[in-house]
């Protein structure tokens, strides 16, 4: 349903503020972050339905989980 169209953005807000953490998005990543991702694929990982926000926002902050994995590779290297 319209739940899947809704994805968050749960990795850090960028230096750039191209994306923000917790920034809701409809219906797909935008362009602008095309080049970002091409640069470090994980930062598309980082966008999650938004019915998976709380447990996915808790995972960024666990080591060991791949989405710590992620958020610390988008954080260190964008």
């Amino acid at each position: 349903p319209y739940t899947t169209l809704f994805r968050s953005y749960v990795g850090p807000t960028l230096s750039d503020y191209s994306v923000r953490k917790f920034q809701v998005f409809v219906e797909g990543i935008p362009e602008i972050l095309k080049d970002k991702i091409s640069k470090v694929p994980e930062l598309e990982k980082l966008f999650v339905p938004v019915s998976e926000l709380n447990s996915a926002e808790a995972a960024t902050r666990k080591a060991g989980t791949p989405l710590f994995s992620y958020f610390e590779k988008v954080k260190y290297n964008l």
